[in-house]
């Protein structure tokens, strides 16, 4: 006996939700909001909510969003200086926060966050050489983002695909 629900016609099963096709105009709204990150003016970000100093270009992502990596930093910053100042080993500090001895000393040692942030927002990543190229072939209409690695490992690209993804996700 079937179970109501459960099947399609005729004894097949029913296609996953995933497969069911949707009207074309919410396939469409899908795809615009998507990308709508794209069609706005890039936003001014502060670096923190005391300090209005704007981010710089390393310290934002492509698409002027703060970077996870220094929002992380300055919070951790500001964390192990608010412990050292309450009297806090640094010991305490790297347990309470769970980092190395190593990591927490390297963060007491800075005088301000900045001297933390030069190493990780001007290090190259693999994919800068190739970022025109991308845009190119982006404006041109290519979105494939298996096809544009393709294209770049052909001219000496050595990341993977996933990096490529990341850099053109709005």
């Amino acid at each position: 006996m079937r179970t109501p629900g459960r099947h399609h016609r005729q004894g097949h099963p029913a296609p996953p939700p995933s497969r069911i096709a949707l009207p074309q105009s919410q396939s469409v709204e899908r795809i615009v909001g998507r990308r709508r990150a794209d069609l706005r003016e890039p936003r001014t970000v502060q670096a923190a909510q005391d300090d209005t100093r704007p981010l710089t270009l390393g310290e934002l992502d492509v698409h002027g969003r703060q970077r996870p990596l220094v929002a992380r930093t300055r919070e951790r910053h500001r964390q192990i200086h608010e412990r050292i100042e309450r009297g806090h080993s640094l010991r305490a500090i790297a347990r309470a926060l769970r980092l190395s001895r190593g990591t927490a000393l390297r963060f007491a040692r800075a005088a301000d966050v900045e001297q933390l942030l030069v190493a990780a927002t001007h290090r190259p990543a693999v994919i800068d050489d190739y970022r025109l190229c991308l845009h190119h072939r982006w404006m041109e209409g290519c979105t494939n983002a298996a096809a544009l690695t393709r294209e770049i490992q052909q001219l000496g690209y050595r990341g993977d695909i996933n990096t490529v993804r990341r850099h053109l996700r709005p």
